[in-house]
């Protein structure tokens, strides 16, 4: 191809703002693989901006110092730069980084910005960083409020449990309240497990509070809380959606994976694959994939026919390759035993091989002749040091 051949042609704009609120733009075509731009100014810009009104489909990487980046970050009057800026400033975590962040999540006029600065924070991941969200959670915009919430649930501090406690007992908005809830779950505590009791047996919009601890509950992942999931279940199945009782029922079979005993979970979990209704029947089938009981898979495994629906079918199949996978441990376990007892068996003969050559070689050399045809008494005897103090032995040379 002719070198000369334009092979794409790309018009797009450079906008230099000042510091005293002026703008100017200049128009530019990329049009080379590689192309260099100079625009001499009679000052120095606060904020370089390329493609400023986003008329350009690609993704631009533009990397500029951190001064330009805080002057973008506190312009007002541009609310996608102020994203932008936020969006660079996230891969560093000095302390003037942090403030100025710190200033858009409590002071951006837009609820964008605030969340975005507060998903910053999230990835500094430093303890300034969480400081700078706890001293931020008070937010007007419930929006907000949530992504802040959910940002300090991000992190395993106790910093970050105490504030996930504090949510609990002042916040009012359930959305923001189960967000809370589940940040909870990695911590554990016997305060959490009065406290999700507490949640379980609550009345709130189609039961989302429940729901939120059923999932905590999950991410405790303690077979301590089995009677208390169980138990709500039994009670308080039908008043839950379909989701909500599938959310319930595959904890409780997760849960239970590990139990020795899992028949009282299995039957429970059994009971619910008679209903008709597909987002019900789906539930128990997956609960009992989670469960891991070989002793399911019989009546798992008359839902993988052909002419079952095929979201159902997908279940059933997922669940008893789930079981067999589990049966299959304890033949492993079995087979580890039996190299064991071998590994045993061959050790206790060498030991026995060992006992008798040490006895021989202890025979052969007690014995008063030097002359032997064992090689390691002749060695032994050739190896000693001369008892007359000749060449060989030390000197002392006081």
């Amino acid at each position: 191809m002719d070198d000369d051949v334009v092979l794409f042609h790309l018009p797009t704009q450079v906008r230099f703002d000042f510091e005293d609120g002026s703008s100017e733009g200049r128009d530019l075509a990329v049009v080379e693989k590689e192309q260099d731009f100079y625009f001499p100014r009679a000052a120095q810009p606060d904020v370089v901006r390329f493609d400023p009104d986003f008329g350009t489909l690609a993704k631009v990487a533009f990397d500029k110092p951190k001064a330009m980046l805080y002057a973008q970050l506190g312009n007002t009057r541009d609310v996608i730069g102020r994203l932008r800026a936020v969006e660079a400033l996230k891969s560093k975590d000095d302390l003037d980084t942090i403030e100025h962040l710190r200033t858009a999540l409590t002071g951006d006029p837009s609820h964008a910005v605030r969340t975005e600065a507060s998903k910053a924070f999230r990835e500094i991941h430093t303890r300034g960083a969480l400081d700078a969200l706890r001293d931020s959670a008070e937010q007007a915009d419930a929006r907000v409020r949530k992504q802040v919430v959910s940002d300090i649930g991000g992190f395993y501090r106790l910093g970050s449990r105490e504030a996930g406690f504090a949510v609990l007992a002042s916040e009012a908005n359930p959305a923001i309240v189960a967000v809370a809830l589940g940040s909870l779950g990695k911590y554990g505590g016997e305060d959490l497990r009065e406290l999700l009791a507490g949640y379980l047996a609550s009345e709130s919009c189609r039961n989302d509070l429940a729901i939120a601890a059923v999932r905590t509950i999950r991410t405790v992942d303690d077979p301590a809380y089995l009677e208390l999931l169980r138990g709500t279940l039994e009670s308080r199945g039908t008043e839950s959606t379909a989701g909500g009782l599938g959310t319930g029922l595959r904890a409780l079979g997760y849960l239970a994976r590990n139990e020795d005993d899992r028949a009282g979970v299995r039957e429970f979990l059994s009971e619910y694959l008679a209903y008709l209704r597909r987002s019900v029947r789906i539930a128990p089938i997956d609960a009992l994939g989670e469960l891991r009981d070989p002793q399911a898979i019989g009546r798992v495994q008359t839902f993988a026919g052909d002419k079952i629906d095929a979201g159902v079918r997908r279940a059933a199949e997922k669940a008893v390759r789930a079981m067999r996978e589990a049966r299959r441990v304890p033949v492993e376990l079995s087979d580890m035993r039996v190299e064991l007892v071998e590994l045993r068996e061959q050790h206790d003969e060498l030991a026995e091989e060992f006992a008798a050559l040490k006895e021989r070689v202890e025979s052969v050399a007690g014995t008063d002749s030097g002359e032997s045809d064992v090689g390691v008494a002749s060695m032994d005897a050739n190896d000693a040091p001369p008892e007359d103090g000749g060449a060989d032995a030390p000197v002392d040379e006081d």
